[in-house]
């Protein structure tokens, strides 16, 4: 058997993917054009495969499964809505590219974990507000960490702030430099009083 996702449009009487109903139990229509149906009602097999001559088909199995194969480019166009409900896993493979585009509001909820693996860039741009919130935050760069701000940059922390660098800190201001704290330390001056 050669494998369908090879398939080239050939003959292909004897691939399928289930079990064919015997006579009296098929009933096989074929066209002048090679379009052919095959109708299984044999119990335990009952099947509808729907072969096209270019190698697209559609199969629907005796435990409910549906096979579909697309040679050629795959359209729909929805004049309504569209829902669609999955009980159990999804699993989206795409080779090319992908591009989502959507003419009203987004929403997307995840009951549990969430990942995004992206292998090159990534580019994340907003025409209106950026908000983040969570529980925790980590941020990690292997590389540089640059952070641009045009306009004001105004940072609360409830709690302690801990800066490490293993090299030089430089801080440049073009205006005044404000420091207001209860108890400020310098390292040198407590190492000069001891």
């Amino acid at each position: 058997m050669s494998n369908r996702y090879e398939d080239t449009g050939k003959e292909r009487a004897n691939e399928t993917t289930t079990p064919e109903s015997k006579y009296p139990y098929n009933q096989v229509y074929q066209t002048a054009g090679g379009i052919r149906m095959i109708v299984g009602n044999e119990p335990g097999k009952e099947t509808l495969k729907i072969f096209h001559p270019s190698g697209s088909y559609i199969e629907m199995m005796p435990n409910g499964k549906m096979v579909s194969m697309n040679i050629g480019e795959n359209k729909q166009y929805n004049k309504g809505g569209v829902t669609i409900t999955v009980d159990e896993n999804q699993d989206v493979h795409i080779k090319g590219h992908s591009k989502l585009q959507v003419g009203g509001g987004s929403h997307i909820e995840v009951a549990g974990d969430a990942g995004i693996v992206v292998q090159g860039d990534t580019a994340l741009a907003t025409m209106g507000d950026f908000g983040v919130k969570a529980k925790n935050i980590y941020m990690g760069a292997r590389g540089n960490l640059n952070i641009n701000v045009e306009g004001s940059l105004n940072t609360q922390v409830g709690g302690s702030t801990v800066i490490n660098t293993t090299n030089d800190t430089t801080l440049n201001t073009g205006g005044t430099m404000l420091q207001t704290a209860s108890l400020i330390r310098d390292a040198a001056d407590k190492i000069e009083h001891n």
